[in-house]
């Protein structure tokens, strides 16, 4: 039998496509599943419709065209490089890999999809084309406010298996007006969408990275700030309206959800990584608001050390400076070895040339323990002496660190040689602290030396 599917509208869904054929024709949900998919108990993801052959040869357009009416481009977003693209899956004709895909907010997959409208676009539209029909700028995860009319939206639960059954858009009674923040994200999402602004995890990452740098989110060593980050970000989100609770930060502390969001390994479902991505371009405010925090806290450090200081040179002892600006009397006394003002500091035997021969030794790579005993002295004051010159500092952590990349390192490697065809998992298991300390601090060797993660497997029953 051959079938005609209707010309595509503005921003229209795909699947809203082929449930204007299902009305057109008259057919049930199981006849139009069998004759375009080959199977009439298919459930159709309505986000991300399977490209087959008879659709294509029905609507007469290539699978690339057909993929642009979907939101591949948006879940391809969160998808990591090892795996194939949502096009390739898309053209699979295994339908778990594209569940696999959008079930990731409800964990285990057992919540009905949603189609979503908004009523004055419904009127618009019949005005305009005689039917209303489902856009795609409104299916997209989290967004709760239509970008062009500022309404909330209507939810319409689809049925657990025969999804084309839930026919076209209906208006609702009640116009409801949504809140500007959720309208500022449903606008952004959909310049994404229509602009198609990234291509992969990669970009998506690189972009996000620099703008944490220019924002002042990154350390010197680009390391990320955590608790900044997720300050500032749980601070954005608390005023969206979320869909899920699996698309926001569970606190301001929730250092798991950034994690997985920015892991170029993981896959990252669409609804967290807009999220993120709505966050960073909010105006300057997080760069403000970085800014602010680091330089008060830096501002505070150096006046309570310059304070210190002035107390010290008018002639008050340790214990009376440690009380005036409530601080310990260690912190007083390391203020005044950093300062050079070591006259009133016990015990009196270390004088300039003990500590300059401490200082030597420190610069060698000897354990503060070694040093205590080679001088008689407790490790604690080598180490207030250690600290008060912030380059030996430096130099002793880049040491240690250099040390303990060089141990862990050795470990993995003896590990594989032993066993050549082993997994990361046995790595995990026999090497686990040295796996995790490269996995977090030394990411390019691990990739290039642990073996070749496992792809997941989907069964076909």
């Amino acid at each position: 039998m051959s079938l005609t599917l209707p010309a595509l509208l503005p921003s229209e869904l795909l699947f809203s496509r082929i449930i204007r054929l299902l009305v057109q024709t008259g057919f049930s949900a199981e006849q139009i599943q069998y004759l375009l998919f080959s199977n009439s108990r298919v459930s159709i993801n309505p986000l991300l419709v399977p490209l087959s052959d008879a659709l294509s040869n029905c609507s007469r357009e290539d699978t690339a065209s057909l993929y642009t009416q979907t939101l591949g481009r948006i879940f391809e977003i969160g998808l990591p490089g090892k795996y194939p693209s949502v096009e390739n899956i898309l053209r699979s004709k295994n339908s778990y890999y594209s569940s696999w895909l959008w079930k990731f907010p409800n964990h285990k997959g057992l919540q009905n999809p949603i189609l979503k409208s908004c009523n004055k676009c419904i009127s618009q539209d019949i005005y305009t084309y005689g039917v209303a029909y489902w856009h795609r700028e409104h299916q997209i995860p989290n967004v709760v406010a239509c970008h062009l009319h500022s309404l909330r939206l209507n939810k319409n639960k689809l049925l657990r298996r025969y999804h084309l059954a839930a026919g076209l858009p209906t208006r609702t009674t009640l116009d409801v007006y949504a809140k500007k923040q959720d309208v500022e994200y449903a606008v952004f999402v959909a310049s994404v969408l229509t602009e198609q602004s990234f291509s992969s995890k990669s970009h998506v990452l690189g972009h996000i990275f620099k703008n944490l740098m220019d924002k002042g989110f990154l350390t010197k060593r680009k390391r990320l700030k955590r608790q900044l980050i997720c300050q500032s970000f749980y601070k954005e989100v608390s005023t969206l309206t979320v869909e899920y609770s699996y698309f926001s930060p569970e606190s301001a502390t929730d250092f798991r959800f950034l994690r997985s969001l920015l892991s170029p390994e993981n896959y990252s479902h669409p609804g967290r990584l807009l999220i993120f991505l709505f966050w960073l371009s909010k105006d300057e405010n997080a760069k403000i608001e970085a800014d602010a925090n680091h330089s008060q806290k830096a501002n505070s450090d150096d006046e309570l050390e310059r304070r210190c200081v002035l107390y010290l040179n008018q002639g008050y002892s340790l214990n009376q400076v440690s009380k005036i600006i409530h601080k310990s009397r260690t912190y007083v006394k390391s203020v005044a070895l950093k300062a050079g003002i070591t006259d009133r500091l016990k015990p009196k035997r270390i004088d300039h040339t003990m500590r300059n021969k401490i200082v030597a030794m420190a610069f060698k790579g000897w354990h503060r323990r070694v040093i205590s005993k080679t001088f008689s002295i407790s490790q604690g004051s080598v180490e207030m002496i250690i600290s008060s010159i912030p380059e030996l500092v430096k130099y002793r952590k880049r040491c240690k660190f250099e040390s303990k990349r060089r141990r862990y390192r050795v470990e993995i490697m003896r590990f594989i040689d032993k066993n050549g065809d082993c997994i990361r998992q046995d790595v995990f298991d026999n090497c686990n602290a040295a796996a995790h300390w490269l996995f977090g601090n030394d990411r390019a060797w691990y990739d290039e030396n642990m073996p070749a993660p496992l792809l997941p497997k989907f069964s076909n029953k």
